[in-house]
């Protein structure tokens, strides 16, 4: 029921969480192999949950540099009993150079590198950042952090600070590649809350209807932009017709996905903040050729759609990129490996979850609406698609970055399992 005792066990909630769960930390330094757990630990996010309980992220530093990726969240009941501590961490690093042997600007000319494109089209826009990069238990060491962006391509590469080597390369993008040649919608008539403005009047794809916006900052919006002229929204000349196809199930299908977060778990756009929720239809490859996929950004803010498929109708793949936003603002998963295995598979999860709450059910396979790709994943038998689903069949691989839409399979099935497919049945979707 609780990992530490409550100071006050009469009144667990006079001790604040902040309070409790340093002191755990502090009181277990020796098993947690940490030496000083209030010097090295900060608290970077407090987030109180719908049903009372509060979550903490707490991230590892040594000195002034971030050490990577060094998270532990804590878990607060609403009764005041701290029940969860999890995360990924480094044991105190010791004897670390940290004096840089190597400059920023050799960092950067790594990274471009190593990210195997046109290296005219990538660019680093932010300077490079120290931090001690401690991965998969391997001996801590300091590397510089490097943001690479380019077309639909955003890397944080890392750099080792003493040798100039790539430690490794993350993408910051999480996509849902699809391959196909289809461009049209469903053909289902849509209702759509637009914004009309300018004379003759132009009806944008806005949906400013929700409890987010904000009308004094014009902030907390739906706003769907045509990567055609990618400065200005989607709009009609008419009230009731006329509108891009594309644009229809993008703006309809985000509307759904916000009512299904705000009214399940009470969160505020995919940030909990009210942030303006963009998407960007009709974007296409570095060679003008329709793009046969979906993604999620966490550089742009912003999800992005092509149209050699049906993407923005299929409203389980839109859920499942705007899950990617919702775990980019909170748990942040590295996507690659294990943690982006379960980042697609979070993202699958709740694309069932928003199919189900719009059309009454779910068919558990994703991408069912695409009409030339589709369905690309079944949860309930991941194996049609050549996915595994339990651990013993765990795919080790450098390609899709560690095979997260691989290896999304095994949690997928395991969700499957939990709502409906153990031998008692299971204990149903809303639970689960």
């Amino acid at each position: 029921p609780a990992l530490i005792l409550p100071k006050d066990p009469a009144n667990p909630k006079a001790e604040s969480p902040e309070a409790m769960t340093k002191r755990f930390l502090s009181e277990n330094r020796d098993l947690l192999l940490i030496k000083n757990p209030l010097a090295e630990f900060t608290i970077s996010s407090v987030e109180k949950q719908t049903r009372g309980d509060t979550v903490l992220r707490l991230s590892q530093k040594l000195g002034n540099l971030e050490v990577w990726p060094g998270q532990i969240t804590a878990n607060v009941s609403e009764a005041g009993y701290l029940t969860v501590i999890t995360g990924a961490y480094a044991p105190t690093p010791e004897g670390i150079n940290t004096t840089p042997v190597i400059t920023p600007e050799q960092a950067k000319a790594a990274a471009l590198q190593h990210v195997n494109i046109d290296a005219s089209s990538l660019s680093v826009t932010q300077p490079p950042v120290l931090k001690i990069f401690a991965d998969k238990g391997r001996v801590p060491e300091l590397s510089y952090e490097v943001q690479v962006e380019g077309v639909n391509r955003h890397e944080r590469v890392f750099v080792s600070a003493q040798t100039g080597n790539v430690l490794t390369s993350i993408s910051e993008i999480c996509t849902g590649a699809m391959i196909g040649t289809g461009t049209d919608t469903l053909g289902y008539s849509r209702s759509l809350n637009v914004y009309s403005n300018g004379s003759p009047v132009r009806y944008y794809l806005v949906d400013a209807s929700k409890p987010m916006y904000n009308s004094s900052t014009g902030n907390g919006y739906i706003g769907i932009y045509n990567a055609a002229d990618a400065l200005n929204l989607s709009f009609s000349t008419q009230l009731n017709s006329g509108y891009d196809a594309e644009g229809v199930g993008a703006s309809f299908n985000l509307g759904k996905v916000y009512d299904f977060y705000k009214n399940i778990f009470g969160r505020n756009s995919y940030d909990n903040n009210g942030s303006s929720i963009i998407a960007m239809i009709r974007k296409t490859n570095p060679d003008g050729s329709p793009m046969a996929n979906a993604n999620w950004s966490g550089a742009d803010k912003q999800m992005s759609f092509g149209t050699a498929d049906r993407y923005t109708a299929a409203t389980d793949v839109v859920g499942h990129e705007y899950t990617h936003a919702v775990v980019n603002t909170t748990a942040n998963l590295v996507y690659k490996d294990e943690p982006g295995a379960l980042n697609e598979s979070l993202a699958d999860i709740f694309g069932e979850a928003i199919e189900r709450a719009v059309y009454g059910t779910n068919d558990w396979l994703i991408g069912s609406f695409l009409s030339v790709g589709g369905p690309i994943r079944s949860m309930k038998n991941p194996e049609i698609f050549k996915q595994p689903y339990k651990m013993s069949q765990y795919l080790r691989t450098s390609a899709d970055h560690g095979g997260v839409h691989t290896n999304s399979g095994i949690p997928n099935k395991a969700f499957y399992m939990l709502v409906e497919g153990l031998s008692t049945g299971g204990i149903g979707f809303d639970p689960a």
